[in-house]
């Protein structure tokens, strides 16, 4: 589990022997989008945080490629031995910093 510094809220769950096992936390939505979502296509993360998320979209889609996005370089840093993200690197997810990655095109009205 991952929580931050000072604050009392639970930021990730990894179960080493389950990846993407329900946690009973907010994460769980996602399983639960799959009529939402087109049939190709990757999965975009942004805020990676511990990778619960990542962990959930790679249980249901393992087929589907994945990119993550994280700000914090220090997260990403205890995540990787800890919480399964080096798991999910080796299995094609492209991890990236978040601010040098992320660009939006212009809305079309």
């Amino acid at each position: 589990m991952l929580s931050a510094e000072g604050c009392h809220e639970l930021c990730s769950v990894y179960h080493p022997n389950n990846p993407g096992k329900l946690t009973g936390a907010y994460w769980d939505t996602i399983a639960a989008v799959d009529p939402l979502l087109p049939t190709e296509g990757a999965f975009a993360v942004l805020g990676l945080g511990g990778g619960t998320v990542a962990q959930n979209i790679h249980k249901y889609w393992p087929q589907r490629e994945m990119e993550g996005w994280e700000l914090d370089s220090e997260v990403v840093d205890a995540a990787r031995p800890h919480l399964g993200i080096s798991e999910l690197e080796a299995k094609g997810m492209c991890l990236r910093q978040g601010r040098r990655c992320l660009s939006f095109a212009p809305s079309v009205l």
